[in-house]
């Protein structure tokens, strides 16, 4: 009799990380046609219903530097010593910082979104996540029209470091899926853990250097920032869109490392949890 016919209860906790994640990359793979279609499905939907509908991609984002030059202009705000003009710097910075939320929430949503196609267990959410990050991308580089008209109006012209803006942006697209995954599955399990993690990230900004420069003057934001694996995330993709330098080469990559074991691990979890967290939508 062929084993591998045979049908364990508990095969998914047999499985080793190698496997898990080998068949989570060959799903997708196989099922890229529906990938293809969902994304092309979702990302078209705004489009088809307005022209400002896909406006609010590059809305959104103008309207959040607006309000972040008032509070600076009022001198409510010190961002401390920025290497490129104030109006680029926060719109380079929210503009990232808004694609790490979008994935975070997209991988915090997963199992509820996977619900509306019918509570299946076969069913790959692997896809729908990848689908997601997709989006967000999709919306990102559609905002990087405006940062590189902020660019030019300040004289900081494209250099070879743009080329590293996708290397530089992958490990924080791991970091916000690999949260995302681990706060879906406790979501269902513990319904008011996610919310508290959606306050949390929200408060996460402000101890990142998104509105402000690593080296501001409060000393206690300067610690932590120095321990918040986002902030050097964060600077090198900046540091590739306005040609500034790529500092704490060790930080980095050492964040970087953090991001994929906790990508890895949320994709783990997800894997072997999916059975019993279906059970209770």
């Amino acid at each position: 009799m062929n084993n591998s016919n045979l049908y364990e209860s508990n095969y998914k906790a047999k499985a080793s990380n190698i496997e898990i994640w080998r068949h989570c990359l060959n799903t997708v793979c196989r099922r890229k046609d529906l990938l293809l279609y969902l994304v092309r499905r979702d990302f078209l939907s705004d489009f088809k219903r307005s022209f400002i509908s896909a406006g609010w991609i590059l809305i959104t984002p103008a309207l959040a530097v607006v309000s972040w030059l008032i509070i600076n202009h009022t001198s409510i705000l010190n961002p401390g010593r920025l290497p490129i003009p104030y109006p680029a710097y926060v719109l380079i910075s929210t503009m990232i910082w808004r694609l790490f939320i979008g994935i975070y929430q997209a991988g915090s949503n997963l199992i509820f979104e996977s619900a509306s196609f019918g509570i299946d267990v076969k069913f790959h959410r692997e896809v729908l996540l990848v689908k997601q990050i997709i989006l967000q991308a999709l919306n990102f580089a559609a905002g990087l029209l405006i940062i590189e008209v902020v660019l030019l109006y300040y004289r900081i012209f494209p250099s070879w470091k743009i080329l590293t803006l996708p290397v530089t942006l992958l490990p924080l697209i791991l970091m916000g899926a690999g949260i995302g995954l681990l706060a879906s599955i406790y979501s269902v399990v513990l319904p008011d853990s996610k919310k508290w993690l959606d306050y949390g990230m929200q408060l996460l900004m402000f101890v990142t250097p998104v509105i402000y420069s690593p080296q501001v003057d409060n000393e206690l934001i300067r610690k932590i920032i120095r321990l918040n694996p986002l902030s050097y995330l964060l600077d090198w993709s900046r540091a590739s869109l306005a040609n500034g330098s790529f500092d704490n080469p060790y930080g980095f990559l050492l964040s970087s490392g953090g991001a994929l074991v906790i990508f890895l691990l949320g994709l783990r979890l997800l894997y072997l949890a999916e059975d019993k967290v279906i059970e209770k939508l």
